[in-house]
């Protein structure tokens, strides 16, 4: 288990200048073996380097996953920075999907809520919202809309299938500027609810926690 303490400053720089030493002073095999590798790569999402059979990460990644400044990635399960929901090479994945194809049915586990009547309607909107509803089933549901409080009313009156007879409380909200900015975010959140609930969860309440403190 992860516990929070003070920087191994010291250790670190140990730890890194013995991985140097021995990375420069190994000697170059006369022969191609063909056994693999000993060595480890570090499991961060772009970091290559060599590290010691049984880690996971190197010195200086694995002092930043101490102190949860690091976690895995919902999609590839690499480490990435905790700020972000996704690490670059996925959301670089994400964003190319999105825009060859927008997926516009339910057959996708991530679909996005669409219609073709949105792209002529919103063409002057600079406000869009993606929101996140806790069913009565314990489940989550994730879209996004222009206009936030017509949105709730068309789920009570039963206008989604997914959320037709089903009560559900709004957990969370934020605004984004283009339809395609609030398209990637309920993709990215969608993909949480699915592979990471409880980052999900994080996000839900701190965002409640700071609307606590405004109101």
């Amino acid at each position: 288990m992860r516990k929070k303490r003070n920087p191994s400053l010291f250790q670190s720089i140990i730890d890194t200048l013995q991985d140097v030493f021995e990375e420069k002073h190994e000697k170059p095999s006369s022969k191609i073996s063909s056994k693999p590798s000993s060595r480890n790569k570090c499991k961060y999402w772009n970091c290559n380097r060599n590290i010691k059979p049984g880690h996971f990460l190197c010195p200086e990644h694995y002092e930043r996953w101490q102190y949860y400044e690091i976690d895995k990635c919902p999609i590839c399960g690499r480490y990435k920075d905790e700020e972000y929901d996704l690490c670059l090479d996925c959301r670089r994945k994400v964003n190319s999907k999105s825009k060859t194809k927008t997926p516009t049915t339910t057959n996708s586990k991530y679909s996005i809520e669409h219609s073709n009547k949105w792209r002529n309607q919103n063409k002057g909107d600079s406000q869009f919202f993606v929101y996140v509803l806790k069913l009565n089933d314990g489940k989550y549901y994730v879209g996004h809309t222009d206009n936030l409080r017509v949105r709730l009313t068309e789920h009570r009156d039963g206008k989604t299938k997914s959320t037709a007879n089903k009560s559900f409380v709004l957990q969370y909200y934020e605004k984004l500027g283009t339809r395609k900015d609030a398209e990637l975010r309920e993709v990215a959140l969608k993909i949480l609810a699915d592979k990471d609930e409880r980052k999900l969860r994080k996000i839900i309440l701190e965002f409640q926690d700071i609307n606590r403190e405004l109101n």
